[in-house]
């Protein structure tokens, strides 16, 4: 089994003690709730009663997204037994799960006959310990999303042993699980490969033909028409791509030298073979995504959201039985320097209080996300998006992502760097800023945006930055996704759980493009226009209002029932950070290194999305070098 320091599982089942339970009667027997308020439909418990007490309480059926809502549905139960309490705190990481657990056993409660209000007032008394305990471990990953996990798997897998995974959370994940899971694939399978298209073809010889924009473009422009007229020559019907059509989209898109980015393919496609062949991953085939125009990202096949990563690592983890003690509900808080300014070890917290200091023979690696979660930080150093001091900003990030890794480092004198470079993500869910709806998000070169009046207002293949720019210039910072039931992502999903959303104003569905656009409060003809107009440019790859010029095969909105999801830009990615070496070696404000001390991921600056998972492995491998 994988390896996990007792000690360090600690919930809130661990924190009660000398409760204070209310006087409670029951009607024995056992009793199912329900609560129709989990993330993604209801769930249902089974909770089993004694005259005065609780005595146990199942998961029966839910709909919550593996990986993410597992703390909920398995240690919130075992709290509220332990402390006869509704009062116990959610799980964090996984609050609307919590709550709604919380809410089905309240349901079970009422139907046995006991006061709710009185166990949901019933005070839980928590122990904190005040124990310092000491470990030694080789190396310690602080963080345990997508950079963190690859980076201590590959550790083990390189030959490291005595790893220790610091998780502040109480699963796995970070911002990797709630995403939709994308990572770029420059050498697919032929399972997973997709055809190219008159549109994709015709772009392709615009922006080689016009040549390259700047001397930053020029650097990389040979390697790009090198690869274009191999391509060609091969008769290949494969969708074209390389490292320097990359490298020079993603300088348009963010403003990344193309020559610094030549490199990356090399990096994630290690990553996609070494998911795929060595840990047992499948990916789906490629698509597009919001704010990127080629369709070259994938997502492990069968999974909800990014859990399918999660899902095969831990189970590479058991299976192999690789020599790392995954430490959930622990934070990393303070690194510790030795008198030569090294790292050699940290500092953490578990959610009981108890503190750990922890040696660190073979470095510290910082895998701690950014810093949308923290209004605070946000508003610091934003320079565009207009965020004030105090202000509470929508984010779709995981709660736990709070910059904790840049201020530990920065407090040791580690550079900083890029830190205005906050990227906003347009398709927020207006009813959860903690959620991001699926309704057309596997199809990213397939969407129709428009704002409140059911008018398109930008190119929807334009860059995150320019998408949310744009919505914040109309009127009411709100637009809607519109796409049918082919486009929809929809497919399988629940009749109960599609309108559970049309009832909680997440989703509006119509028939027709009228009645579609009824449900939104918009003018039916202007709807039916803009759709109109749409349709024409899917199937001509001309776009006479904007310019757009990449469409997916059947991007067209042809087919009955339309759906229009309503979306807000929210707090989505932070670019800036630690200022590292190529080989993720921290450095300080002087341009030197900090022995002892590694980031990854969006800690550090200019990295940012799933390519967190390409350098944590690739990093893991340097410092398990070093010790060789």
């Amino acid at each position: 089994m994988m390896k996990k320091l007792i000690s360090a599982m600690l919930t809130a089942a661990l924190l009660c003690a000398g409760l204070a339970t209310a006087q409670a009667a029951y009607t024995p027997g056992t009793y199912t709730g329900v609560s129709e308020n989990g993330r993604n439909g209801a769930v249902k418990v089974s909770v089993t009663f004694s005259e005065d007490a609780i005595s146990g309480i199942q998961i029966v059926e839910h709909e919550e997204t593996p990986g993410l809502s597992d703390p909920a549905l398995t240690i919130l139960p075992e709290n509220i037994v332990a402390a006869q309490s509704l009062a116990v705190d959610t799980i964090g990481g996984a609050t609307i799960s919590s709550k709604a657990v919380l809410e089905a056993v309240a349901d079970a409660v009422a139907q046995a006959g006991g006061d709710v209000e009185a166990l949901k007032n019933t005070k839980v008394e928590k122990k904190v310990s005040t124990e310092v305990v000491e470990l030694d471990a080789n190396m310690v990953v602080v963080g345990g999303g997508a950079a963190g996990l690859a980076a201590a798997v590959t550790a083990a897998c390189e030959g490291e042993t005595n790893i220790i995974l610091l998780e502040k959370e109480g699963a796995l994940g970070g911002n990797a699980i709630r995403s939709g899971g994308f990572i770029e694939d420059l050498d697919p399978t032929d399972a997973i490969a997709i055809e190219t298209n008159d549109g994709y073809n015709a772009w392709l010889e615009e922006l080689v033909a016009a040549g390259p924009q700047d001397e930053l473009e020029a650097a990389v422009w040979d390697e790009l028409t090198t690869a274009y007229d191999a391509w060609k020559a091969s008769g290949s019907t494969r969708l074209f791509d390389c490292p320097a059509l990359l490298a020079i989209e993603y300088y348009r898109v963010e403003g990344t030298p193309p020559i610094f980015n030549m490199g990356y393919p090399a990096l994630v496609n290690e990553f996609d073979h070494w998911f795929e062949e060595e840990i047992g991953g499948k990916y789906h085939s490629q698509v597009g995504i919001v704010g990127y125009t080629w369709p070259r990202w994938v997502f492990p096949d069968g999974f909800e959201r990014g859990t399918g990563y999660f899902h095969y690592m831990t189970k590479y983890i058991d299976e192999k039985k690789l020599d790392i003690n995954i430490m959930l509900s622990t934070a990393g808080t303070e690194l510790i320097v030795n008198e030569n300014g090294a790292v050699t070890g940290i500092v953490a917290v578990a959610a009981d209080g108890t503190t750990y200091r922890i040696n660190a023979a073979h470095g510290v690696m910082l895998a701690t996300g950014g810093f949308a979660a923290n209004s605070e930080m946000l508003a610091k150093y934003d320079e565009q998006w207009g965020i004030v001091e105090g202000q509470q900003v929508k984010h779709d990030n995981n709660p736990g992502n709070t910059g904790d890794g840049i201020l530990m480092a920065e407090k040791i004198g580690a550079a900083l760097d890029g830190m205005a470079n906050i990227m906003m993500f347009p398709m927020g869910d207006i009813n959860d800023s903690n959620d991001v709806s699926g309704v057309g998000i596997f199809n990213g070169s397939s969407n129709l945006f428009v704002n409140t009046e059911g008018k398109r207002f930008v190119d929807e293949t334009a860059s995150r930055f320019e998408i949310c720019h744009a919505v914040f210039a109309q009127s009411t910072p709100i637009s809607y996704i519109i796409t049918d039931n082919i486009n929809s992502g929809l497919a399988g999903v629940s009749e109960e759980a599609i309108a559970k959303s049309v009832e909680h104003g997440s989703l509006y569905r119509g028939n027709t493009i009228a009645e579609l656009a009824e449900a939104m409060g918009v003018e039916p003809a202007v709807l039916e226009a803009t759709v109109a107009q749409y349709n024409e440019a899917c199937e001509t790859y001309h776009d006479e209002l904007f310019g757009r010029a990449t469409f997916a095969d059947g991007s067209a909105i042809v087919e009955a029932p339309f759906y229009a999801t309503p979306q807000t830009p929210v707090a989505h990615i932070t670019i800036g950070g630690i200022v590292t070496d190529e080989n993720g070696q921290v450095l300080n404000t002087d341009g030197e290194v900090i022995s002892g001390l590694f980031a990854a991921g969006e800690t550090v600056n200019g990295s940012c999305g799933l390519s967190a998972f390409a350098y944590g492995r690739a990093i893991a491998k340097y410092m398990v070098a070093l010790t060789k």
